[in-house]
C-alpha cells in the first residue's frame, strides 16, 4: 500500500473547564460536516463531567466518531510516572491497571470498542504497554520522545505503537496571531512529510487538545503546576479565548483538515483504519533457520531486528527462534528448515552484563533449553541465564546461541567448542536517555525524575521492530 496514511487524534483532557466541552462540540461539528472520522482520546473525568454537565449532544457526536483512552484523572497527582518510579516492573503495572482501568471500563461501557491509548503529557511508564495487552487495547498512540524507530510505527512490547513520529507529526500552530501564515507553514510541513514518504506509504500524525480551542492556557498548568495538588473544591477553570480568537483556531485547524482530505496521495484515517493498513505482529510464519543464522552474522556487535521471507522479526523473537533451533537440533539430532518464532517481552530487571566467551555446543543447547522454559513460564526474558559454570547476559545468549546454531548447521556436534564476542542490543539507541528535560512536563514536582523508567524502557528494547503495512 503507497498511500499515506494521515491520522488526527485529540487529547480530550479539561475536566475543569466547562466551555471546553464546546470547543470539543466544535470540533467534532467540523469532523461530521466532513464526513471524516478522527481518534478522541478521552479522559475517564473528562467523561464523567460530560456526563455531569448533561452534554449528552456531545457525546452523541463522539459515539459516531473513534475513541481512545488517556488515563482516568491526567494530570491530578500522583501523575502515571509519579505511581509508578520505583516499584519495579510487575508492582509498576499492577499499580498502572488498578490506577487506570476504572475510567477505561467507563468509557467502554459508553462506546465500545477502545482503539488506542496515550500517556498524559510526559507521564511515561513502560509498564503501560504491558497492561495494554491485558487489556485488549491495540495501539499506543501519541507523540513523544522515550522511544522511536525510524519515524513511523513500531512495535513495541507487543503492541502496536505509533510514536515520536519527529518529522512526520505534523501541527499547524492555532495560537500564532498570523492564522494565514500558521496554514501554510503547515501546509509545507504536511506536504513535505507526505513527499518523503511518496511512493512507500506511511503514517503521518496529526494532534491537538479541544482546550486549545477555548483556553489561552493549559488547564492543568493553573491547577496541577509543578507538583501542585488542590482538592476539586479549589480548581480553577483556564483564562477563556475571546470568541472571535477562538473561532479563528477552529477556522486553521478546519483548513488543515481540509488539505489533508483533499490531498491525491492521502487517506485521512481513524486510529483503527490505521492499525489495519498494517500487518499484525508476528511474522506470517515460521523463519528459515537460515535467515536467523545469515541474520546473526551480519550484525557484527550490535543487535538489531531482522527481516525476513515473512516478516520483520524483533531481537526478542530472534532469540526465541534460535533457541527453539538448538531445542530442537538436541531432541532430535537434526535442524529443522524452519521454525515458529514467539514474541515475550524483554527482561523485567537488570541482570548479567555481556563479556563473551566459549563454551561447548551442548552447553549452548543447555542454556537454550533452560532460557525457553523460562520464557514459556515467565512470558519475558531472563536477566541472565546458566551456562555450565557462567551466567550468560542475554546478550550473550543471543550470542552464543547463534554460534552454536551456525556450528550445528556446518556439521558440529555437541563437544564441539564456540567462541563468542560481546555483543550490545544496538537497539538500546533508540530509548531516551535520562537528562534535564526529560521530566520537564509542568505537572511534574520541581527536580522530579524517575530513570528507573527509563532503565525498564531499554530493557525493552529487545522488542522493537518496524510495523510494516499490508
Amino acid at each position: 500500500m503507497s498511500r499515506v496514511s494521515v491520522c488526527f487524534w485529540f487529547d480530550v483532557e479539561d475536566y475543569i473547564t466547562p466551555e471546553s466541552d464546546d470547543a470539543l462540540k466544535s470540533l467534532l461539528d467540523i469532523f461530521i460536516q466532513r464526513g471524516a472520522t478522527g481518534t478522541w482520546k478521552i479522559v475517564g473525568e473528562k467523561y464523567r463531567a460530560l456526563r455531569r454537565r448533561e452534554r449528552g449532544d456531545v457525546l452523541d457526536l463522539l459515539q459516531r466518531q473513534d475513541i481512545g483512552y488517556h488515563t482516568d484523572n491526567h494530570s491530578r497527582h500522583p501523575v502515571i510516572s509519579e505511581y509508578v518510579a520505583g516499584l519495579g516492573w510487575k508492582a509498576g503495572a499492577e499499580e498502572f491497571d488498578r490506577r487506570e482501568r476504572p475510567g477505561l471500563e467507563e468509557l467502554r461501557r459508553e462506546f465500545g470498542h477502545i482503539s488506542c491509548y496515550g500517556q498524559p503529557g510526559g507521564a511515561w511508564s513502560p509498564q503501560a504497554f504491558d497492561v495494554l495487552t491485558r487489556w485488549g487495547v491495540p495501539m499506543y498512540l501519541d507523540e513523544g520522545h522515550h522511544v522511536g524507530l525510524e519515524q513511523q510505527p513500531f512495535w513495541f512490547q507487543n503492541t502496536f505503537t505509533a510514536f515520536n513520529l519527529q518529522q512526520n507529526c505534523v501541527r499547524a500552530d492555532v495560537s500564532l496571531a498570523d492564522k494565514a501564515s500558521a496554514l501554510e507553514a503547515a501546509r509545507a510541513d504536511l506536504y513535505a512529510a507526505v513527499e518523503g514518504l511518496e511512493g512507500k506509504g506511511g503514517f503521518v500524525s496529526i494532534y491537538y487538545h479541544p482546550c486549545e480551542f477555548s483556553t489561552s492556557k493549559f488547564w492543568d498548568g493553573v491547577n496541577f503546576a509543578r507538583g501542585k495538588n488542590p482538592p476539586p473544591s479549589e480548581w480553577r477553570s483556564s483564562p477563556l479565548l475571546a470568541p472571535e480568537e477562538a473561532r479563528a483556531r477552529l477556522d486553521v485547524f478546519a483548513g488543515l483538515l481540509d488539505m489533508a482530505l483533499e490531498h491525491p496521495g492521502v487517506d485521512v484515517v481513524d486510529a483503527t483504519e490505521l492499525l489495519g493498513r498494517y500487518k499484525g505482529i508476528g511474522p506470517q510464519g515460521p523463519v528459515a533457520v537460515r535467515e536467523l543464522i545469515e541474520a546473526a552474522g551480519r550484525m557484527g556487535g550490535g543487535i538489531t531486528y531482522a527481516r525476513s521471507a515473512v516478516g520483520a522479526v524483533s531481537p526478542a523473537e530472534m532469540l526465541t527462534g534460535v533457541l527453539g533451533g538448538l531445542e530442537r537440533w538436541a531432541d532430535a539430532g537434526s535442524l529443522p528448515e524452519a521454525v515458529e518464532v514467539s514474541a515475550p517481552l524483554g527482561p523485567i530487571e537488570t541482570g548479567a552484563q555481556p563479556r563473551g566467551g566459549s563454551m561447548s555446543v551442548g552447553e549452548a543447547a543447555g542454556a537454550a533449553r533452560s532460557a525457553l522454559a523460562y520464557l514459556r513460564a515467565e512470558g519475558h526474558m531472563p536477566a541472565a541465564v546458566k551456562a555450565g559454570s557462567a551466567s550468560l547476559a542475554p546478550e550473550d545468549l543471543f550470542a552464543a546461541s547463534a554460534a552454536a546454531l551456525k556450528a550445528v548447521q556446518g556439521g558440529a556436534g555437541s563437544e564441539a567448542s564456540i567462541s563468542f564476542a560481546p555483543m550490545r542490543l544496538a537497539l538500546e539507541d533508540n530509548i531516551a536517555k535520562d537528562g534535564p528535560g526529560m521530566w520537564g512536563w509542568v505537572p511534574f514536582p520541581e527536580g522530579f525524575s524517575a530513570r528507573d523508567l527509563l532503565e525498564l524502557t531499554r530493557l525493552q528494547a529487545w522488542t522493537l521492530k518496524p510495523a510494516e503495512l499490508q
